[in-house]
């Protein structure tokens, strides 16, 4: 009976050592496919972000460069420099009455005016 019993004691323990290795062997394999998996997410997010981020650059370029354009052409044309100035040091009611008073000065079609030149800048 002490064989048998030696044998079956040598089973159980290559049993363990086998169970053992084989749990952390699958236990390893699992770790390092959510690990691959979890690098893909994080990857593809990224590639997410980045693209709205370049998006929202190329946006934001765009209205810079359309405020320069705008501020230029503000500059350009002194009838519009000096509705600028004026809108800037007075409220608006004395700027809505000088703008009266400068279209009836001028007695022509054409008013060179801050809301005038904002109404075509953005509705074009």
């Amino acid at each position: 009976m002490s064989t048998n019993k030696r044998k079956r004691r040598i089973f159980q323990r290559m049993l363990l050592i086998f169970s053992l290795t084989s749990l952390f062997t699958v236990g390893l394999l699992l770790f390092f496919i959510s690990k691959y998996y979890t690098n893909i997410k994080v990857d593809a997010v990224l590639q997410e972000t980045k693209a709205v981020s370049e998006s929202q650059l190329v946006a934001v370029d765009r209205k810079e460069a359309a405020l320069v354009a705008m501020t230029q052409e503000i500059y350009k044309n002194s009838d519009l420099m000096n509705d600028v100035q004026i809108a800037m040091t007075h409220d608006y009611a004395e700027y809505i009455q000088q703008n009266i008073d400068n279209y009836y000065a001028r007695q022509g079609f054409y008013s060179v005016d801050l809301q005038s030149f904002f109404e075509v800048l953005f509705y074009i």
